[in-house]
């Protein structure tokens, strides 16, 4: 059962039955002075009416309990400041479903891209590229498990496919070509090549032969070895029964060997080959 007790110092108290937590409206000087609220030991709930002078106010208040001041609807929000604001500007969101990736379309617009998603795990390109922008980056399989060589590098960062024209000579001199044909697949640092050559005049040269015009510069650092086999040829002037393979030295020139001995065979030469020379061929190289 509460009790209302009212103080010659002017204060009112409304107690519990346990005479312990009480409801403290003080006047210390006249009714129009300022009125105090205070529990000593609970919280207080306004029921009904309003709560005034904020300022004297500490602790925590509902947001059901404050002033609903100017402006206050369900389109508006309490700011830090004290006052009811609507909320601006904004974007609605379009094209969404599970999982898209949203992006910015335009000024104060975003959307769902339907084609990107990701689920947690997986992120899926439906159709599209993806474009690397900056050279030299690329896809990185770091949390892959390494060899158990020296790792050097584990960044995918370099793909490419194209033509390039092939050329037959000796040291560095051209024959004259009648037809020249060429592929390549680049990836990484990684040349895979293809081609033909046919000559119609090797304009009296001599020396050892060599293809030329590789699409990249080739590694030159030792190790990088690299070559192919050739897998086709004729208008040839040799031995009948020998095989034909080349190689990159590390100068960049392709030379063609000629395994024509016991002893692993020869670089070819252009005595061996004739003015209507023709030769395909194929293999990799090292960049």
């Amino acid at each position: 059962m509460a009790e209302l007790r009212v103080k010659g110092t002017g204060t009112i108290k409304l107690f519990e039955n346990d005479n312990t937590s009480s409801v403290t409206i003080a006047s210390p000087a006249s009714l129009s002075a300022d009125k105090t609220v205070t529990l000593p030991d609970a919280d207080v709930t306004l029921v009904s009416g309003t709560m005034n002078d904020a300022t004297a106010l500490s602790g925590n208040i509902p947001v059901s309990n404050l002033n609903s001041g100017t402006s206050a609807s369900s389109s508006t929000f309490w700011r830090g400041d004290g006052t009811w604001v609507a909320p601006s500007g904004g974007t609605a969101l379009t094209g969404s479903t599970d999982n898209t990736v949203t992006t910015v379309t335009g000024a104060d617009a975003i959307q769902g891209e339907t084609n990107l998603t990701f689920d947690g795990t997986d992120l899926t390109l439906g159709t599209g590229n993806v474009v690397i922008g900056t050279s030299g980056k690329g896809i990185d399989f770091s949390a892959t498990a390494d060899s158990s060589g020296t790792m050097t590098s584990e960044l995918l960062d370099d793909y490419e496919e194209g033509t390039w024209t092939p050329t037959m000579g000796t040291d560095g001199s051209n024959f004259t070509e009648s037809s020249q044909l060429g592929f390549y697949t680049k990836i990484g640092r990684q040349v895979f090549v293809n081609g033909e050559v046919t000559t119609s005049s090797i304009n009296g040269q001599s020396g050892n032969l060599m293809i030329m015009g590789w699409p990249f510069t080739v590694n030159s650092t030792a190790g990088n070895y690299s070559g192919g086999p050739v897998i086709y040829a004729s208008g040839l002037a040799i031995t009948s029964g020998t095989a034909l393979s080349w190689r990159n030295d590390t100068d960049g020139t392709g030379y063609i060997h000629n395994f024509d001995s016991a002893a692993g065979g020869s670089a070819m030469t252009a005595a061996e080959w004739s003015d209507n020379g023709s030769m395909r061929f194929s293999g990799m190289f090292w960049v």
